[in-house]
């Protein structure tokens, strides 16, 4: 029940869209595109057959009547009696067409013969309803040589204006319950089969891993930086956004690594994530930059070849002209804007990544690079690829991050059971793009306590 609503209250208005859309499509078809149809009413009471001399009806007389209206049903609708009332009122139709307007009701122990004959025309219906009456009284006392039928009621305009169908309320109605279920099966199968993670507790409920941090979506002061940021060939150290919602977010994460880096030995960690485009590139900058500012000797390390051209990069010596034994250690180490934090860029994209990435030497580098820092935080490809597996072999733990409402549940699954396979440490899940707490954070931190906080902030991102 918590979940179902949970779904309602995340695609509330679809379901409220969806069925007013429908009740108003419902209701124009109802009051525009079909054809009102009415039906008019006219009762025949079968009368006294043979009348005595005290003007009373015997209990064999009501036998015959009852008899004979079977008789006057079969008449009604004979082809002799229709030839007249369409000779005289509808000799556009045949008989078969009438026969489908009208309709007969009798009771077994009543004496009334009810007629109703529908039509698109309420006049029409009036029309014919009263005509095939007195047809049928007139034809009786032809044919038969009696006169027991009589017109109890005649059909008339009046009596029956409103149409029969269709029922504007009940085509409303039914449109409505229509769309109702029609967006209930949407949403319910596009969950199942394409379920996304959009909390924390799709993650604790359906993953069984801890949240490090939840990170709402940043934006950028420029498109200059907002294209900087997102190209990887151009990734730099720096710390894109001092909002305090982010930073908030990131020193949380910062924390929860801290913590566990004094439960065991935790140096080296490696992000990365189920597909591309979930903001791992991101978190790995802006959470060794706030490494970096709490005195931490962080280095961070793009490992990430695959989204690059072959022998195209940010630089000519990097890790990959470390793993081919171009360069040495010291040689491929970069200084940054922000003290305390070094970059090993990815270096000219190799033809065999994965290779590289498995071999002695990157076993070499981690543990050389352990003696100098404090934290090493690698960027690597999405687990769509082998690199990430490998990359998490070596490492002290794995951090994924997912995209909240994008990342779907089945792919952070089976990212999960490719680093069980390898025998990873999973440290635990980043929840990208989350909505923000922007407001909650600023009445509580002090806007005018925040401003000065930026300033030495921004200080200290720079030597």
């Amino acid at each position: 029940m918590k979940d179902l609503l949970h779904l309602i209250r995340k695609k509330w208005l679809l379901f409220i869209f969806i069925p007013l859309l429908f009740a108003g499509i419902g209701a124009y078809i109802s009051y525009q595109i079909i054809t009102p149809t009415y039906e008019a009413r006219v009762d025949l009471l079968v009368n006294n057959t043979v009348e005595n001399e005290d003007n009373q009806l015997t209990a064999m007389d009501i036998e015959t009547n009852l008899q004979l209206i079977e008789t006057y049903q079969f008449i009604i609708k004979s082809d002799y009696i229709l030839d007249k009332v369409r000779h005289d009122n509808a000799d556009s139709l045949t008989n078969e067409a009438l026969k489908k307007k009208m309709r007969i009701e009798t009771n077994n122990n009543s004496q009334i013969i009810s007629l109703y004959v529908q039509d698109n025309s309420l006049q029409q219906s009036v029309t014919l309803a009263n005509a095939i009456a007195t047809t049928i009284r007139d034809e009786v006392k032809t044919l038969m040589n009696i006169e027991n039928i009589k017109i109890l009621t005649y059909a008339a305009d009046e009596k029956h204006l409103n149409p029969i169908a269709p029922k504007p309320f009940l085509f409303i109605f039914l449109s409505f319950s229509f769309g109702l279920l029609i967006v209930t099966l949407y949403i319910f199968l596009t969950t199942y089969f394409q379920m996304r993670i959009s909390s924390k507790e799709d993650i604790e409920k359906f993953l069984q891993l801890p949240v490090f941090g939840m990170v709402s979506k940043i934006k950028y002061r420029s498109k200059n930086e907002a294209n900087q940021q997102a190209n990887p060939l151009s990734m730099q150290p720096r710390f894109m956004q001092t909002a305090p919602e982010i930073v908030e977010a990131f020193r949380i994460i910062r924390t929860n690594i801290q913590f566990q880096s004094t439960v065991s030995q935790l140096k080296s960690i490696v992000v990365t994530s189920p597909a591309k485009n979930e903001g791992k590139t991101t978190i790995v900058q802006n959470l060794a930059t706030l490494m970096a500012i709490d005195h931490k000797k962080t280095v961070m390390i793009d490992a990430d070849f695959r989204n690059k051209p072959v022998n195209q990069s940010t630089a000519s010596r990097g890790l990959s002209t470390y793993l081919t034994n171009q360069h040495s250690i010291e040689e491929i180490i970069s200084d940054t804007s922000v003290r305390n934090l070094k970059m090993i860029y990815s270096g000219p994209t190799p033809p065999m990544s994965t290779e590289l990435l498995s071999s002695t030497e990157m076993n070499i580098l981690l543990d050389e690079l352990k003696k100098t820092f404090d934290f090493i935080i690698i960027d690597s490809p999405p687990l769509l690829l082998a690199d990430a597996a490998i990359l998490a072999t070596k490492t002290d733990g794995c951090l994924l991050v997912a995209r909240s409402d994008k990342t779907k549940l089945k792919h952070m699954h089976t990212a999960v059971e490719q680093l069980k396979q390898v025998n990873a440490s999973i440290l635990g899940v980043v929840l990208n793009h989350t909505k923000s707490r922007k407001n909650e954070i600023r009445e509580y931190n002090n806007g005018n306590r925040w401003k000065k906080y930026d300033q030495s902030l921004q200080a200290k991102t720079h030597p």
